[in-house]
């Protein structure tokens, strides 16, 4: 499993996230891993956030929040845009 590490602006703040890319044959699943040092982040970000290669994250009731779904799209363009996954 591969290891990277994103910038996130929320509200022009930045925040270092930690990524582990989960390559299958089938799909690529991109797992956000909470930082100790981002303790803000913590209601809004559960666990086992994840999304597919597609963008498609795993729910979980703490992100069904209008502003928990904010973040995971920002985390998402984060992640299309610093691991150039569009391309």
């Amino acid at each position: 499993m591969e290891k990277r590490i994103i910038t996130v602006y929320l509200n022009s703040k930045p925040y270092k996230l930690s990524i582990d890319i989960d390559r299958s044959k089938d799909m690529t699943t991109y797992r956000v891993i909470n930082n100790a040092n981002e303790e803000e982040l913590e209601d809004f970000i559960p666990d086992n956030l994840e999304f597919d290669e597609d963008g498609q994250m795993k729910m979980d009731e703490r992100i069904q929040t209008t502003e928990g779904i904010e973040i995971a799209k920002a985390i998402w363009k984060a992640i299309d845009d610093q691991l150039n996954i569009g391309e």
